[in-house]
C-alpha cells in the first residue's frame, strides 16, 4: 500500500514537468527572434554588455535554492488569463513595432505566468528575485538621454577635487584643460555604463549578502551615487596621471584602461556601504 502511495506521489511530481516541457518549448520558439535581438543588442551597446551574464546569474540564484524547491509541494495556481493575454499582446506590439524592451519584458511575464500555473505561488515566490533580476538584461528606452546630464555632472564635480589636489584645471562644458593634456568627457565616459552595471551588480549583491528588504533597499538606493562617485574618481585619477605621464602614454592608458578604476572604486564602495548597513543594523538591535 505504501509503495502505491509513493508511486502516486512520484507521478504527481512528474506531471508538471511533463506538461510544462512542451509549453516551454513553444515559448522559446515564440520568443526566439527576441532572444536573437537581445544577443545582438548586448554585443553592440556598451551600456548592456553585462546582459550576457544576467540569465546566468538568475540561473545561479535558482540553483542556490534547489533543495528548498524540491521540498516545496507542487500546488497549481490559476493566474488570471487576462495577464497572459496582455503579456502576449505586449510581445506582438513590441515585435511589430521593433520595441525590443516590450518583447523582452513580455517573455519574463509569460514565463512567470507559466510557472505560477504549473508550479504554484510558493515556487514562484522562492525564485521571485531570480525572475525579477532578468529585467536587468532588458534595454531601458531612451536611456541615452541621461548621457549628457551625467557628463556635465561628473565634469562639474571633478573640477573642485582636481583643484584641491593642486592641479590647475579649466573647464569648458565637458572639456577639462589640464597642464599639457586636454580631456573631453565623451559619451563613452559619461558614467552611464557604470550606472547601469553598478545598479545591476548592487541589486544582486544586496540580495545575496543582506537578509531584510529594508537593508537591501538601502544598499540599492546608494547605487546611483556610487556609480557617479566612481566615475568622478576616474576623472580625478586621470588628472593626477596627466602630471606624471607623457600625452601619448596617457592617451593610450585612458583609451584602454580608464574604465577599470570605475569598477574598482564602485566595487569597494558597494562592499563598504553593505558592511556599514549591516553594522548599523546590528548596533540598532543591541
Amino acid at each position: 500500500m505504501s509503495n502505491t502511495k509513493a508511486s502516486s506521489a512520484n507521478v504527481m511530481q512528474l506531471r508538471p514537468a511533463v506538461l510544462i516541457s512542451p509549453i516551454v518549448g513553444l515559448v522559446i520558439a515564440l520568443y526566439w527572434p527576441t532572444f536573437g535581438q537581445l544577443w545582438r543588442f548586448w554585443e553592440t551597446d556598451q551600456n548592456y554588455g553585462h546582459g550576457f551574464l544576467v540569465p546566468i546569474a538568475s540561473a545561479f540564484l535558482i540553483w542556490r535554492v534547489r533543495q528548498r524547491l524540491r521540498e516545496l509541494p507542487i500546488e497549481s495556481y490559476a493566474p488570471p488569463a487576462v495577464f497572459l493575454v496582455g503579456a502576449l499582446l505586449l510581445h506582438v506590439a513590441g515585435f511589430r513595432g521593433a520595441i525590443l524592451c516590450a518583447s523582452a519584458l513580455s517573455f519574463v511575464l509569460v514565463l512567470t505566468w507559466i510557472l505560477l500555473l504549473f508550479l504554484g505561488k510558493a515556487f514562484v515566490r522562492e525564485i521571485g528575485f531570480a525572475l525579477f533580476f532578468l529585467l536587468f538584461m532588458i534595454p531601458i528606452p531612451m536611456l541615452d538621454r541621461l548621457s549628457f546630464p551625467l557628463k556635465m555632472l561628473a565634469t562639474r564635480m571633478s573640477v573642485p577635487l582636481v583643484t584641491g589636489l593642486g592641479i590647475p584645471v579649466y573647464r569648458e562644458g565637458t572639456v577639462l584643460f589640464l597642464p599639457g593634456f586636454t580631456m573631453e568627457i565623451a559619451t563613452a565616459c559619461s558614467g552611464l555604463k557604470a550606472l547601469v552595471l553598478v545598479t545591476a551588480v548592487g541589486t544582486l549583491y544586496a540580495y545575496v549578502t543582506l537578509d531584510t528588504l529594508a537593508k537591501r533597499a538601502a544598499l540599492v538606493a546608494t547605487c546611483v551615487p556610487i556609480a557617479l562617485v566612481a566615475n568622478v574618481g576616474r576623472i580625478v585619477i586621470i588628472a593626477m596621471l596627466s602630471l606624471r605621464l607623457s600625452t601619448e602614454r596617457l592617451f593610450h592608458l585612458v583609451h584602454d584602461y580608464s574604465g577599470l578604476p570605475v569598477y574598482v572604486i564602485a566595487g569597494a564602495l558597494l562592499a563598504i556601504t553593505g558592511g556599514g548597513i549591516e553594522w548599523l543594523s546590528r548596533k540598532k538591535r543591541t
